[in-house]
C-alpha cells in the first residue's frame, strides 16, 4: 500500500468516513469500511463529525479549540496528530 502522502494542512479538506458504534457498555467506538474498530472518547466523536469534508484543517483547530476551551496553539499538535491517526484508521478521508 506505501505510505499515504502527508497532508496539506492549508487546502486538506477532510471527510469522516466509517461509521459510529455504541457498545452495550456505553463506550463509544468508530469503525471503519473493514469493521475495524477504535475505542474513542466523546471528543473524538466531536471532532470525527466535524469532519465534514466542507471544513480546512485549520478550521478544524478553531472548532476544536472552541469546544475544549483550550487556546489553539495548544489544540494545533493534537489535532495534526488525531487527523493522521484517525487517517491511518480508516476513518477520514483526505480530499
Amino acid at each position: 500500500m506505501g505510505t499515504p502522502a502527508p497532508i496539506n494542512y492549508d487546502t486538506a479538506m477532510p471527510q469522516g468516513v466509517g461509521k459510529l458504534v455504541k457498545q452495550d457498555d456505553g463506550s463509544l467506538m468508530l469503525a471503519n469500511e473493514h469493521e475495524q474498530g477504535f475505542l474513542v472518547n466523546q471528543a473524538i466523536v466531536d471532532f470525527w463529525r466535524s469532519c465534514n469534508g466542507k471544513r480546512k484543517v485549520t478550521d478544524l483547530v478553531d472548532v476544536f479549540a472552541s469546544q475544549t476551551g483550550l487556546q489553539r496553539s495548544q489544540v494545533e499538535k493534537e489535532v495534526m496528530q488525531l487527523l493522521q491517526q484517525l487517517r491511518d484508521g480508516g476513518l477520514v478521508a483526505v480530499h
